[in-house]
């Protein structure tokens, strides 16, 4: 009998914890959510991504003047499951992106995932420049 209730102790503690890793990593294939970018040399703009729903969408925020504008809207294709890095060529929403005096005008950008950032390139001053994004929040 002392058996037996030390297996279902042992089961109650091992479903515990798979239960607790199972609210702590929803799974490396989900990118949905709000991306803040981490190497902007302002404080006060930046770059922010949201992913849902098969498409991303990229803004450029002015917090000193309570603006976003429209970067990019595109596709969005979701990482293979338990994929550690992940790449993918989004395809320009020109009906969303035409009337937004920032949009990029190539018609595709590549992103990128890779140990919890995402990145892409856009033209600086002649320039290519990575951005660096982290989730915010799901």
């Amino acid at each position: 009998m002392r058996r037996f209730a030390a297996f279902l102790s042992s089961l109650a503690v091992l479903s515990g914890i798979v239960v607790f890793c199972a609210k702590l990593s929803p799974g490396a294939n989900d990118l949905n959510g709000i991306w803040v970018q981490t190497n902007s040399p302002s404080e006060n703009t930046y770059q922010e991504a949201q992913i849902s729903n098969g498409s991303i969408e990229v803004y450029w925020v002015d917090e000193l003047n309570n603006s976003r504008f429209l970067v990019w809207s595109g596709t969005y294709e979701k990482p293979p499951a338990k994929a550690r890095e992940h790449s993918w060529v989004s395809i320009n929403n020109k009906q969303k992106t035409e009337a937004s005096i920032l949009s990029l005008d190539s018609n595709t950008k590549l992103f990128s995932y890779k140990k919890g950032q995402l990145s892409y390139s856009v033209p600086n001053g002649g320039e290519t420049q990575t951005i660096n994004l982290k989730r915010k929040h799901r």
